[in-house]
C-alpha cells in the first residue's frame, strides 16, 4: 500500500528530529541508542509499521550502514525491520559497553509501580556501579525512561514529552503528574455506582397501620371466617 502525501511528511519531520547514526564517529550515539530513538519517535503515532521503520533506518543512517543493508549475506532481512535490528545490533554494538544497556531494556515500570521506584531500579540496572556528574542526562537513559514507563502511564504524557530538550528531572515530574492521573482514572473506573433497590431498602420495616397477620393471606371467603370468630371471642 503507497504512502499518501501526509505520511510521508510526517516521516520526512521525524528524520530531522534523529540524530544520523554514523560508527565509529566521535560524537555518534550507539547503535542500541540510535534504535531506541527511532522506536521513541514512531510510538507517539499509531497503526506504525514494518516499513515506516525501515524507512527511518534508511534515511537517518549512514552510507556505511546503508550499504550494510544490501550486502548479500543479508538480503533476507532488508525487509523485515527486527532482523534488521538484530544484525546492526551484532555488527556495530560494543557488547561490554552495551551490558548495561541490555538489561536494563527488560526493566519495564509495574502496572502498580511510582515512577520513583521504577526510575530507581532502571538506573541501578543501567548504570551498574557508575556514579558520575550528570550521568543520569544520558540521551538514552532518557529515552529508555520514557519508552519503558507502564502504557496506563505513557498514555497521560503530553506530546510535547520529548528526552532531546527535557532534563532527567523534568521527565520524572512529568511521569509522576501522569501516573497521578492513571491512578484517579483506574478509581474512578473502579467505582460501582450505589443504586437503590427499594424492595431490599424496605425489607424488615413493618408497615404502617393496623395489623393483620392472620388473615393478610387468606382467600376471601376464609377472611370474613376469621373476622367473625374475632367478633365473637370480644362479646
Amino acid at each position: 500500500m503507497a504512502w499518501n502525501s501526509n505520511h510521508m511528511s510526517y516521516l520526512d519531520k521525524l528524520t530531522r528530529n534523529i540524530n544520523k547514526f554514523t560508527p565509529n564517529v566521535a560524537g555518534s550515539q550507539d547503535v542500541l541508542a540510535y534504535l531506541q530513538d527511532i522506536y521513541f519517535h514512531l510510538e507517539m503515532r499509531s497503526n506504525v509499521t514494518d516499513r515506516d521503520r525501515l524507512y527511518l533506518l534508511r534515511t537517518t543512517s549512514s552510507p556505511l550502514v546503508q550499504f550494510f543493508f544490501w550486502i548479500d549475506s543479508l538480503l533476507h532481512t532488508k525487509s523485515d525491520f527486527h532482523l534488521l535490528r538484530e544484525a546492526l545490533l551484532k555488527e556495530f554494538a560494543d557488547l561490554e559497553a552495551d551490558q548495561g544497556l541490555m538489561a536494563a531494556q527488560e526493566t519495564k515500570q509495574g502496572q502498580h509501580e511510582t515512577p520513583k521506584a521504577f526510575y530507581n531500579r532502571l538506573r541501578r540496572e543501567y548504570f551498574v556501579a557508575h556514579n558520575e556528574p550528570d550521568m543520569e542526562e544520558d540521551l538514552n537513559f532518557k529515552t529508555l525512561f520514557l519508552r519503558n514507563l507502564h502504557p496506563g502511564v505513557s498514555h497521560h504524557l503530553g506530546v510535547m514529552t520529548c528526552p532531546h530538550t527535557m532534563t532527567t528531572q523534568q521527565l520524572r515530574d512529568l511521569a509522576h503528574k501522569a501516573y497521578g492521573k492513571q491512578k484517579m482514572a483506574s478509581e474512578k473506573g473502579t467505582k460501582i455506582p450505589a443504586f437503590c433497590d427499594f424492595n431490599t431498602q424496605h425489607q424488615g420495616l413493618a408497615p404502617e397501620g393496623p395489623q393483620h397477620h392472620e388473615s393478610t393471606n387468606l382467600p376471601p371467603k376464609e377472611q370474613r371466617r376469621s373476622s367473625f370468630r374475632k367478633e365473637g371471642d370480644m362479646t
